[in-house]
């Protein structure tokens, strides 16, 4: 028994000391794991970067290991005794007080052991402590709150440990991070910033790249790249901050002009640990010299040529650069934005560099940079920029400059086409295309026109060209449109069309007549209407021309605004008077229109209207705005001496006015009449094409009455006979009138228009002489008497007879015909001039002008043969074809320079003098009144004037012409002479000259005399004029002339 007590107390001692064990272990886990939590904590969220402060939170680890140490040898140094458990249960059970520990020490007690006391009085204690202990829970003694929080505190700290493991990287990084400071172990996080590759040796005055990216993913929304710079032993920091958001990947940090050499890092979101990285700086290579030779592409013609910063070079130009360094490269490149980098070649001195003579060719303008690394791995870019040009090989544009608006034109017609083309380089061929708008089956494009074709070397960026496009060889059809295109192609192949063709539309000759009408009824209204301004302008000076009517200043600038009313209506805008006669002339001339003298009427309007703008219409604005000036300061100082001006003035402006509205009535005067005449052509057109159907019904009635079944006539053929005869009878009385009108128009015209006065007489005279009224007025009586056949025939005869009329009326006067071949000369001449000055410095465009110098010079050859009876007119025209052949030889030997310009000139200059000479005397200008002096009467004013002889005017023009150019002659022979008198006495040519020059001018003297006597004897052989007549005799005229030049002649 007392056995069982003891065991049990001991039992529950042992099991008291292994739970006071288990609890320091539990104790001393979770102090452990909430001091290895806390400090993690702390180097987490305060973001313990630094040395000192990992080694401060290491040293606070093993404080707090040693603490923990300590406190766990202090619980488990203590023992548990049994007596120590015997004294709780008394103290848990106070009735059994000092029981248990009696009963136990006595029963450790030996029984003869003489100092333990009575050994029964032991015993018994020992038995009633055995038998209390039976009736308690011994284990009652042993503590269990105490491991209870121990194990509860230690599942916590497992827990939390168990946790932090949970995340990779978390538990283990702040256990070495604690245990060793010195290690690079970080803490994960969210953002983990890196730079790429950044460089560690910089040139001095270089910028610093590089680039910051997360690793693990998007950047944080600030970032700050720290720099610091070591001077007199201190750092000095420099901050950048950047912003990004969620779809930037990476950011390009910069710091310009760096000079010395500097530690950076970044900082951004939970990344705070980046350590420092240096860089070092050193000077950096630089371009010490450079050459470039520029090679063009093989199209161009052009050879390799060394090209100057900047450069301007073709696309596809092949560029090479050589170049030295002042410091040893290893590599080099050339960059630039937009383009692939070029690599350079460096040279085994590694201080020289060069390109691949067949690589390099910039694609676009830009400014390329030099990159050099170093042997010891230094990135650096020169500041010296290389500008490289690249001007662009567009394919060539091309317009058509002239027509400059879609046209109405005959099927027949030939319209001067002008093209521009202008390319980068040069442009090597120019064409035409026509194509119909609409294709048809019988409405085929001919092929393209070429009108260029460049050398093989190209000459120039900008090229014209001009061509007369005959539409005749199509045929196009009535109605139909056609569209021509400009076509252009470079060097380099490409090819390019007009944007907006050229739009043709082919009308009728009816439609062509009416749409001139229209035009020409606009000439009229516009020079009727500057008459009418002209006329009013004439009224106010007329009125101040009274001394009790002086004018103002306000009224003399009304005067002046009218007047210059007048120059606005005459050759102002596009629809004065000059723009279109100008219209007019171009569709005369655009569609072969056969009537010459039309075109010539109207130029010749255009020739006076620009004389009276030079002339008269200026003087008068001059005057008039002088006394407007005068009569504002009249208005408020009236002196005498103004009073004067005014009227000296007046009178002049009132000569000069009366001069402009005589020569516009002269124009209306000849629109009138050259409209009359057209009237008359197109009444012959509609007799003849009558009199064609009149006569095939008489023909067909003839033929139905000789049929052998046919009977009495019927009432059905008797209509249609009857019907003929009315037709002819109408017929016979339209031509009976037309050819009155014919005749009164030839005598009114006489004077103004010999020409035409002529071509009437011509046309009555035929006529006549043919019988053409009774002719057929004797057709209207055989179809009346059933007489069909004999009808018929007389209806052919006069057929023909009209027919012959038309080609009178068609015919040209010689000096009609003389007048539009010098036109003709004159334009081709021009037109030869103009080429040579601009496009004719090769050679090969000087032998093709020289082919058409020697057209032009022909045709002038075959004029002067057909002049004989005008011989001024012959030898003029002769001179300028011997000057044209001088021309020729120099530019069939590919010389087109100044002498050979200066030849084309002066033989241009003698076809427009005789041209002028021509035109001025068919029709003089009208001559401004003299004051105080009766005024002669004008053609048609009385009856007397109907005795002029259209023949002998055109013979007087004829004459006074060839006079004119032979006095034009007579002054540069004079010239001449004066001119090589000077140069003998200046020393400028010796004797011999002088003898030969003095020989050549007296046989140019002998000649013009000669000329003079014959122009002398030719203009006494037309009939002297009848009694009464207006016209000079011509050999009067003549005399006199010559007279005044022998005068001259003996002065010299």
């Amino acid at each position: 028994m007392p056995l069982t007590f003891v065991q049990r107390i001991e039992s529950v001692a042992r099991r008291i000391q292994r739970r006071r064990w288990m609890a320091a272990a539990c104790w001393t886990f979770a102090a452990l794991g909430a001091v290895l939590i806390g400090l993690m904590l702390l180097d987490r969220h305060l973001g313990v970067y630094s040395l000192a402060g990992r080694v401060v939170l290491t040293a606070l680890l093993a404080f707090a290991l040693i603490a923990i140490g300590r406190q766990a040898w202090r619980a488990t140094r203590g023992r548990t005794t049994p007596l120590d458990v015997a004294l709780e249960l008394e103290r848990r059970n106070p009735e059994h007080r000092s029981l248990f520990a009696s009963g136990l020490q006595f029963s450790q007690q030996e029984g003869d052991d003489p100092t333990a006391g009575s050994l029964d009085l032991r015993r018994a204690v020992v038995l009633r402590a055995s038998l209390a202990a039976e009736a308690i829970d011994v284990n009652a003694a042993v503590p269990r709150a105490p491991l209870r929080r121990a194990v509860i505190a230690a599942l916590i700290a497992f827990f939390a440990l168990a946790d932090l493991a949970g995340v990779p990287g978390i538990l283990s990084t702040g256990v070495v991070r604690l245990l060793n400071p010195f290690s690079d172990a970080e803490w994960p996080r969210q953002h983990d910033l890196a730079f790429d590759d950044p460089p560690s040796l910089l040139p001095i005055g270089g910028d610093f790249y590089t680039t910051l990216r997360d690793r693990r993913g998007t950047l944080p929304e600030s970032i700050e790249v720290e720099y610091r710079t070591r001077r007199q032993g201190r750092w000095h920091y420099q901050t950048q901050t950047y912003a990004a958001d969620a779809d930037t990947s990476a950011v390009e940090v910069r710091l310009p002009n760096v000079q010395e050499s500097f530690e950076f890092r970044a900082r951004g979101g939970d990344h705070a640990s980046m350590p420092w990285r240096s860089v070092e700086t050193a000077p950096a290579p630089q371009v010490e010299s450079l050459a470039v030779t520029v090679h063009p592409p093989a199209y161009t013609g052009l050879s390799a040529e060394t090209g100057a910063d900047p450069l301007r070079v073709f696309a596809g130009s092949t560029l090479t650069l050589r170049g030295a360094t002042t410091l040893p490269i290893k590599t080099a490149t050339l960059q630039t934005d937009g383009q692939a980098d070029e690599p350079l070649i460096v040279a085994s001195d590694n201080q020289s560099f060069t390109t691949d003579t067949t690589q390099w060719r910039p694609e676009k303008t830009a400014d390329w940079s030099f990159s050099f690394t170093t042997p010891q791995g230094m990135s650096a870019i020169e500041e010296r920029r290389l500008s490289v040009e690249v001007i662009p090989d567009h394919p060539p544009t091309v317009q058509i400059i002239a027509p400059t608006e879609d046209l109405f034109v005959l099927p027949e017609a030939k319209i001067d086409v002008e093209v521009e083309a202008q390319d980068d380089l040069a442009v090597q061929s120019l064409s035409l295309s026509i194509e119909p708008e609409q294709p048809a089956d019988d409405q085929v494009a001919p092929p393209p026109i070429e009108l260029y074709h460049g050398p093989t070397t190209p000459a120039s960026g900008v090229q014209h060209a001009s061509h007369v496009l005959d539409l005749s060889p199509l045929p196009p059809l009535i109605g139909s449109t056609w569209q021509v295109h400009a076509i252009a192609r470079d060097y380099a192949g490409q090819e390019s069309k007009s944007p907006r063709p050229l739009r043709l539309r082919i009308i009728s000759r009816e439609e062509f007549a009416n749409r001139v009408d229209a035009l020409q009824s606009r000439l009229a209204a516009a020079l009727q209407r500057a008459h009418a301004h002209q006329q009013e302008a004439r009224q106010r000076i007329e009125q101040w021309q009274a001394p009790s009517s002086p004018p103002t200043g306000g009224h003399a600038l009304a005067a002046l605004s009218r007047q210059r009313q007048v120059g606005e209506a005459l050759v102002g805008g596009p629809d004065s008077a000059t723009q279109l006669a100008k219209i007019l002339i171009a569709e005369y001339r655009r569609n072969q229109w056969p009537e010459d003298d039309a075109r010539l009427q109207i130029q010749r309007i255009v020739d006076e209207l620009n004389a009276l703008k030079s002339n008269q219409l200026a003087s008068i604005e001059t005057m008039l705005t002088a006394l407007a000036r005068n009569a504002r300061s009249d208005d408020t100082s009236p002196t005498a001496a103004a009073s004067a001006a005014h009227a000296a003035a007046l009178p002049a402006i009132a000569a000069e006015q009366d001069f402009v509205l005589a020569a516009l009535e002269a124009m209306i005067r000849s629109l009138s009449q050259s409209g009359e005449l057209q009237q008359f052509k197109r009444e012959l057109a509609e007799l003849k094409d009558e009199q064609t159907s009149n006569r095939k019904q008489t023909e067909a009635l003839a033929r139905e009455a000789l049929q052998p079944d046919s009977k009495l006539p019927t009432d059905e053929s008797e209509r249609r006979r009857q019907q003929a005869v009315d037709k002819q009878r109408e017929l016979a009385a339209r031509l009976t009138n037309t050819l009155g009108r014919m005749r009164q128009a030839s005598t009114e015209l006489t004077a103004t228009k010999p020409s035409d006065a002529a071509r009437l007489e011509a046309v009555a005279a035929a006529s006549e002489k043919e019988r053409m009224q009774g002719e057929i007025q004797a057709a209207a009586e055989q179809l009346a008497a059933g007489r069909l056949s004999q009808a018929a025939e007389s209806q052919r005869r006069t057929e023909k007879q009209l027919e012959q009329l038309q080609q009178a009326l068609r015919e040209k006067q010689p000096i009609e015909k003389l007048e539009t071949a010098l036109g003709q000369l004159v334009a081709a001449q021009q037109a030869i001039v103009e080429e040579t000055l601009q496009r004719g410095r090769s050679s090969e465009t000087a032998k093709q002008l020289a082919k058409r110098q020697a057209a032009v010079r022909e045709q002038a050859a075959v004029q002067a043969g057909d002049l004989e009876r005008f011989p001024v007119f012959a030898r003029l025209l002769r001179a300028a074809a011997d000057t044209m052949q001088q021309a020729e030889r120099r530019l069939s030997e590919g010389d087109a320079g100044e002498e050979t310009v200066q030849l084309e000139s002066r033989a241009l200059d003698g076809l427009q003098r005789l041209a002028d000479a021509v035109r001025q005397q068919r029709q003089p200008p009208p001559q401004p009144p003299k004051p105080n002096q009766p005024q002669p009467p004008r053609a048609g004013d009385n009856a007397d004037s109907k005795k002029n002889d259209s023949k002998q005017v055109q013979a007087l023009q004829l004459a006074v012409a060839q006079l004119g150019l032979l006095r034009t002659m007579q002054v540069d022979l004079q010239e001449r002479t004066r001119e090589l008198e000077r140069s003998h006495a200046a020393g400028e040519i010796d004797e011999n000259s002088l003898n030969e020059q003095s020989v050549e001018l007296a046989t140019e003297q002998r000649e013009l005399t000669e000329l003079a006597a014959t122009l002398v004897q030719e203009a006494t052989q037309p009939p002297l004029p009848r009694k009464n007549s207006l016209l000079p005799d011509p050999a009067e005229v003549l005399r006199r002339a010559m007279e005044e030049d022998a005068e001259s002649n003996d002065s010299e």
